[in-house]
């Protein structure tokens, strides 16, 4: 059974949907309703399940009050299931502290006691290590505050308790691009594209159709990008920035020549960009124009001393390399 309460807090901090609208216990428990044989007990948990445990504890220690109170209590209705309405008492007083200690915490985020909700929703966590919702709560949390690294740790505490849900990737990608960390960021975003498409499929998705997948995408993408630079370049032939989208999606649809083309206008039309200069000598490289590659590639290293570009710089020496190293 899951808390409105945290529910509450989570749309308060995202404007969307919590993680999961209802765990799979909570309809499984919906479902029996209808099958309680003692309807007093059928109606302490539909209060439990609406998440009114307050009403929930009240009604069903009044109604194990009466049943102790009867002589041939093996003939009262809640008879059959006095072991379930015992457990339900502890567990229902456990989720009121829970609920409490949620509500709290939402009253601290909107006063803007950041500290103070956190250290209310760790103390749920601590009833109840499985509760999903205050994971996602904490984490959310932390991530608007700048706290990226305390972010990921609860996040990937959640990937625990929940392995199948997309969303934890989702956030855990958002985090690590946050960091500058492009490499994991894109790790988690294949993750939770995977369990997206499971869910979605019904099933586990294999690794080769996910790339599939994500390969058909870019391409689609590229696609479109590839219609939107040529409109510009039919108004401005030279303008660069066209020039170099353009050929970035020609070498996404593996149009290793027309990218090649497209890059070489851009390189002569902004000198001082050295992603182009990278750009070209991987189309290039497809080519097997190798020499033609070494030479734009140690260009663009120029610029990108110069410039103090480092990223573009540091791929470029090493595929001069690997290109000299093939020739020796």
């Amino acid at each position: 059974m899951r808390s409105l309460i945290l529910r509450r807090l989570l749309v308060l901090l995202l404007g969307l949907s919590p993680l999961c609208a209802v765990a799979e216990g909570d309809v499984e428990d919906a479902r029996e309703f209808g099958d309680r044989r003692d309807p007093y007990f059928g109606e302490a948990l539909y209060h439990a399940y609406q998440g009114d445990y307050f009403e929930a504890l009240e009604r069903l220690d009044s109604e194990l009050a009466q049943h102790y109170g009867v002589d041939e209590r093996d003939l009262d209705s809640l008879f059959p299931q006095i072991d379930d309405a015992e457990f339900s008492v502890g567990d229902f007083e456990l989720r009121y502290r829970m609920h409490q200690r949620a509500g709290r915490a939402i009253r601290a985020v909107l006063e803007g006691d950041v500290a103070e909700s956190v250290e209310l929703l760790e103390e749920v966590l601590r009833i109840d290590p499985t509760f999903a919702d205050a994971y996602e709560a904490v984490g959310v949390i932390f991530g608007r505050s700048g706290k990226f690294h305390e972010a990921i740790d609860v996040f990937q505490r959640l990937a625990e308790v929940v392995p199948d849900e997309p969303m934890v990737d989702t956030n855990l990608s958002l985090y690590f691009m946050k960091l500058g960390d492009k490499a994991r960021a894109e790790d988690y975003s294949a993750k939770a594209l995977q369990k997206n498409m499971a869910k979605a499929a019904g099933s586990s998705v294999t690794a080769a159709a996910m790339a599939a997948s994500q390969s058909q995408q870019r391409k689609n993408d590229a696609l479109r990008k590839k219609g939107m630079f040529e409109q510009v370049l039919a108004f401005d032939p030279e303008d660069s920035i066209a020039l170099f989208g353009a050929g970035n999606a020609l070498f996404v649809l593996e149009d290793w020549e027309g990218a090649a083309d497209y890059l070489q206008r851009a390189s002569a039309a902004d000198k001082n960009n050295a992603a182009v200069f990278l750009a070209h000598g991987k189309a290039l490289e497809k080519l097997e124009r190798g020499d033609e590659a070494l030479a734009v590639f140690k260009a663009g290293m120029d610029v990108a001393s110069r410039r103090g570009d480092l990223m573009p710089l540091n791929e470029m020496v090493q595929r001069v390399l690997l290109l000299e190293a093939m020739n020796s």
